[in-house]
């Protein structure tokens, strides 16, 4: 397929607090040295009042508008495609705009919902939308508010989430390239990641204090690593032989995974046989934010001067569902 899209700045926030591991097993009541024993996650950042995902959005997006020297006025769609839903009704995008101010009133906007991989395969749909002409710019956009939905009887899952926002400005190619993309999903693992309530399912009318843990993520650590280390390399090494027709062309890869957990983005890097040179493996530092991870990274990695204009990017990751995707592209 051919890509239509480039980076023109990314940015990124992070709230002001921080829990450290050992402030998280003294609060939560964990044994002393739990947190690096089974989840590797050394700090996390919370987003508590007056900080919300309004205030990270807004300080993210100004910095990928101060990188790319844009504004509101060169943005054709607005796309969130966080996990953390501010309420059911409007869509998040429109939530955000409305705290973006005037400047940002009258440009379209919607929300691309996959969990962990809501930005890859934003980057996907906004590729179509450039491919058909339809838009030059998009700003895609992930600000996740995760610890305040977390179950802490779940400690596995709860240690691992952090609050952060990323968000990306694209804007339309003059001259299409190539690009490969793979997206699957097995449903029959739909209960390994999941949050009952809150939807017409389980409305949130009808909840109750003894009721709260299915309002809450929930999460089977465990049967994700292992569906994660049997589906997902096969799916990375079907896309690179498609993209990759010399060996060479695989170690040139900048690869930026969903920072899932520090053991399973390790395992994954030792079974697709990339280098820690080129692989970003970064969650022992930053937690899982969720959707936000990975333009969270891309802002990072822009700022250390990584993202090398004609290189070539391997994006991949999972998410609830069970889904996967992976796509390389060229900056």
């Amino acid at each position: 397929m051919q890509q239509f899209f480039r980076i023109l700045g990314a940015g990124r926030a992070i709230p002001s607090t921080v829990w450290s591991a050992a402030d998280v097993e003294r609060d939560r009541g964990l044994p002393e040295g739990w947190i690096e024993k089974h989840t590797m996650v050394a700090n996390r950042y919370a987003c508590l009042p007056p900080e919300s995902a309004c205030t990270m959005a807004c300080e993210a997006v100004q910095s990928a508008f101060a990188k790319a020297g844009m504004g509101w006025s060169d943005v054709d769609l607005i796309i969130d495609c966080s996990t953390s839903l501010q309420q059911p009704i409007p869509c998040n995008a429109a939530m955000l705009q409305s705290a973006f101010g005037k400047g940002a009133h009258g440009i379209p906007c919607m929300d691309i919902h996959s969990t962990c991989l809501g930005f890859l395969l934003s980057l996907n749909v906004v590729n179509g939308l450039m491919a058909s002409g339809s838009i030059r710019t998009a700003l895609v956009i992930a600000s996740e508010t995760l610890i305040g939905g977390v179950h802490w009887s779940e400690p596995e899952s709860a240690t691992l989430m952090s609050d952060a926002a990323g968000a990306v400005l694209l804007g339309r190619r003059d001259n299409a390239c190539d690009m490969f993309f793979r997206h699957e999903t097995f449903a029959d693992e739909i209960t390994a990641c999941q949050v009952l309530g809150g939807g017409h399912r389980l409305p949130f009318f009808e909840y109750r204090p003894e009721r709260e843990s299915e309002f809450r993520f929930s999460m089977d650590g465990p049967r994700l690593f292992r569906i994660a280390l049997k589906r997902l390399p096969p799916l990375i090494e079907e896309l690179l032989q498609e993209a990759c027709s010399d060996p060479m062309d695989r170690s040139s890869l900048l690869v930026v995974p969903h920072q899932a957990s520090p053991h399973a983005v390790e395992a994954i890097r030792r079974i697709c046989g990339f280098t820690q040179d080129q692989f970003e493996n970064r969650t022992s530092k930053i937690g899982n934010m969720a959707a936000a991870s990975i333009p969270f990274l891309l802002s990072c990695l822009e700022d250390e001067k990584r993202l090398r204009e004609g290189g070539r990017v391997l994006l991949m990751g999972t998410s609830a569902g069970y889904s996967q995707a992976a796509m390389v592209f060229q900056l």
